[in-house]
């Protein structure tokens, strides 16, 4: 039996640690069960901007989606990431970003993510 349920302060220490986060809100989190036992998860960061022309801006970033290798290819992670984008919507976040793995590009289209225009850039600190 698989469920999705909201992860909670419970739960962070499977969701690498974030209980300070998942309790102060500002970080979401989202779990499948396979019997009893989380098989699936994921998080989300919430934020906002200052207003932009065309948004309010509020902001989410999903991240940390990962499924156990024996569990794979079973919608596991496409709950999740269902899950996290419902709560963000109920909360009226107006944009939601990612970065998306090889293998995770086609899900994540099909759950409507499109490819950015927008120049990322990085620094490193050089050692």
């Amino acid at each position: 039996m698989t469920t999705v349920r909201d992860a909670t302060p419970d739960d962070a220490a499977a969701l690498v640690e974030l209980q300070a986060q998942l309790a102060a809100g500002s970080m979401l989190g989202a779990v499948a069960e396979v019997d009893g036992r989380i098989a699936s998860g994921g998080m989300a960061r919430l934020w906002r901007m200052p207003p932009g022309v065309d948004d309010d801006g509020s902001r989410g970033y999903v991240f940390g989606v990962a499924t156990r290798p024996d569990l794979r290819r079973r919608g596991l992670g496409r709950a999740v990431v269902t899950h996290l984008l419902d709560v963000l919507d109920a909360r009226g976040i107006d944009r939601i970003e990612l970065t998306a793995s090889r293998d995770g590009r086609d899900l994540y289209r099909s759950l409507g993510f499109e490819p950015s225009h927008d120049p990322l850039l990085r620094r490193y600190r050089l050692t």
